[in-house]
């Protein structure tokens, strides 16, 4: 299974919030290799993998995608999906209270 520093939990709180909170808005967590990790209110109509990761300013220089997880919180387990293709991956929808791990070398 895949691992991230924060799996079956949601990240520190003191992450910092970038967006607001809204009737059409979803509440993400971007974290790992990026340049602006936190917590991300985005647009439902918009929000996109690629988006949140745009927000966050993109991946750090030893970031590699395939090390890359998106944990999406359910009743019974988180469910984890392990990025495979960098173009297809960034079009996936996101929901409310999703989690990105941008993962790197020896993780």
């Amino acid at each position: 299974p895949a691992k991230s520093p924060w799996f079956g939990s949601y990240p520190s709180p003191d992450l910092p919030v970038f967006g607001h909170p809204g009737a059409h808005s979803l509440c993400v967590y971007v974290v790992g290799h990026v340049k602006r990790p936190g917590v991300y209110y985005l647009d439902e109509g918009a929000a996109t993998v690629g988006r949140a990761i745009k927000e966050a300013q993109g991946l750090t220089g030893g970031a590699i995608w395939k090390r890359s997880v998106l944990i999406r919180p359910q009743l019974d387990s988180p469910y984890l999906y392990r990025f495979e293709y960098q173009h297809d991956d960034e079009s996936m929808s996101l929901r409310d209270g999703d989690q990105i791990y941008i993962g790197a070398r020896g993780e």
